[in-house]
């Protein structure tokens, strides 16, 4: 193997040299090692390639060359898009080596250089990732060796797995479960997409996570703003568990986990080449709301209602702020996308057309309701009426309590936006063994040092007068701001603070120094009493609002 009598051994290849006279050796990857990685040209197919040497000096070498191009010869029998193919794999004389499809893009070890990526971003990448060694291993072969230099996010926002098979044949990693290895190896990719921090220590370049115990501290635990979603797949691919959760246990389960995660804009177009996409229904949960662990996109159901006035929807319903009610659900198409693509626009876009006459007609009558209700003077009087209103009797029984006509959690940048809204009607369903509760925190009763404060968000349903908030608090130690606002807000200091209790526990009320007049009522939690495990822990059991 040589060419204008320059060597292509080991110890000897520069710049220049041609392998079997076809692959012309352009620039060395990396910082060698063992088996250094070339780029190198095909000059017979006019292509650039990744070119691994294999030395076989040594009785050591020859017996790593022969495992490593076994493991590349089968994987060369995996076919994936997102997947770096393995064109070739042979030896002679002192050196084998492996030819592979080259990739142009940028490792995870590259992207993380300046801090962790947007979770959407994050999710998407080792979804994809989790997709491609499900492939794999649908083929039967590994990966076992999943870490930031082997995943590149191209140009055109694609993801590529490179290593399939050759990398951990170099390193001479095995496992007795291939499968949960690669989910593991998975968990920790999410890990560091999403913090920039190596859950083992430190490593590629990146600083070892801070841990609890002798383990990593969750994502949601060092970032705010981490979904919740991603935080459960993160810990359950790498067995870290909590309560009913379960673990994942291979690449596939990874990604049914994380679901159909839309592609993120910042990720540019979608290219044919790298995927079909089909739409599907109209309607679909976000991946980043709330669901009960262990399920995946696809086993959740979202039903669409008219909205109450104010535009909010009840738990469970994705809100317009939030999420977006109407949304394209993208996934890999089944069957001839083609011919199928007709149809589902059409129907897609028809279903879209019913749901807005419905929305508006349903807006409308709320809207005609609300104006019956909060004038009585314009309401049509029955046959034989004389027109003569006759004015109620004083009321002498005090503060009358004020109907909520809606509840929802109140978590704002820096936060995520969502803090357990699946409980959030626990606090207003007069059962105080029921309560919304906070997030847990870690070392700093103020939410961790992450954020100023988390809490509950009241509509009322229109303006009305205020007098008191009566409060029941989970845990002893509360630091709790009651503010109120005639239009509905997107930080804490849209509203202004009326009152507020410092320590408080148990039954709490909260009273003005004055009644006020707001539409939208705010229980905003700036410091959590201590749990049983010595972290920080709030909630709401009940609220009742009095006027």
């Amino acid at each position: 193997m040589t060419d204008s009598g320059r060597s292509v051994q080991h110890s000897h290849i520069t710049r220049g040299a041609r392998l079997d006279g076809r692959y012309l050796m352009e620039e060395p990857v990396g910082d060698g090692g063992r088996a250094p990685l070339w780029r190198a040209l095909d000059e017979v197919l006019s292509r650039r390639v990744a070119v691994r040497i294999l030395p076989t000096g040594s009785p050591e070498a020859t017996s790593t060359a022969a495992a490593v191009l076994a493991a590349a010869r089968v994987a060369s029998g995996v076919g994936d898009p997102r997947l770096a193919r393995v064109l070739d794999a042979r030896s002679g004389g002192e050196v084998g080596y492996v030819i592979s499809e080259w990739v142009d893009g940028e490792p995870l070890t590259d992207l993380l250089r300046h801090g962790p990526l947007p979770a959407t971003t994050a999710g998407y990448l080792i979804a994809e990732a989790a997709s491609a060694a499900a492939a794999a291993h649908a083929h039967g072969v590994p990966h076992l060796r999943l870490h930031p230099g082997n995943v590149l996010r191209t140009p055109a926002g694609g993801v590529r797995v490179t290593g399939l098979g050759v990398s951990a044949a170099l390193a001479g990693t095995q496992a007795d479960d291939p499968a949960a290895a690669d989910a593991e190896g998975l968990g920790r990719l999410l890990y560091a997409a999403l913090t920039a921090r190596w859950p083992d220590g430190p490593a590629f370049g990146l600083e070892e996570a801070p841990t609890a115990g002798g383990r990593p501290r969750s994502p949601r635990q060092i970032r705010a703003g981490v979904p919740t979603l991603l935080d459960s797949v993160t810990r359950r691919a790498m067995g870290e568990c909590i309560g009913r959760e379960e673990p994942l246990r291979s690449p596939a389960e990874v990604a049914a986990a994380l679901g159909d995660i839309p592609r993120p804009a910042d990720l540019g177009p979608q290219s044919t080449a790298e995927s079909t996409v089909a739409m599907q229904s109209p309607f679909v949960q976000s991946p980043f709301a709330d669901r009960p662990a262990g399920t995946s996109a696809a086993d959740t159901t979202v039903v669409t209602r008219p909205p109450v006035s104010g535009g909010h929807t009840r738990p469970g319903v994705p809100r317009a702020d939030r999420h977006p009610t109407v949304a394209f659900r993208f996934g890999r198409s089944a069957g001839n996308g083609a011919s199928a693509a007709p149809s589902r626009v059409g129907g897609a876009l028809r279903g879209l057309t019913a749901v807005i006459l419905l929305g508006a007609l349903g807006v409308l009558a709320a809207q005609v309701v609300s104006a019956v209700r909060e004038d009585p003077g314009q309401s049509p009087q029955p046959p034989g009426a004389t027109g003569t209103a006759t004015p109620p009797a004083p009321d002498d029984a005090g503060p009358q309590v004020v109907e909520v006509a809606a509840v929802s959690d109140f978590d704002p940048p820096p936060g995520d936006g969502e803090e357990h809204s699946a409980e959030v009607d626990n606090a207003v369903d007069g059962d105080p063994a029921t309560a919304w509760t906070t997030s847990t925190y870690f070392g700093d009763p103020v939410l961790g040092g992450i954020k100023d404060g988390v809490g509950l968000l009241l509509d009322l349903g229109a303006v009305r007068d205020v007098e008191s908030v009566d409060v029941s608090l989970v845990g002893e130690g509360t630091d709790v701001e009651l503010r109120a606002a005639r239009r509905r807000g997107a930080a804490a200091d849209d509203y202004r603070v009326v009152s507020d209790a410092a320590g408080a526990g148990g039954q709490a009320t909260l009273t003005p120094d004055e009644p006020f007049r707001a539409r939208w009522v705010l229980l905003w939690l700036t410091r959590l009493p201590p749990d049983e495990a010595g972290d920080y822990r709030g909630g709401v059991s009940e609220v009742e609002v009095r006027g």
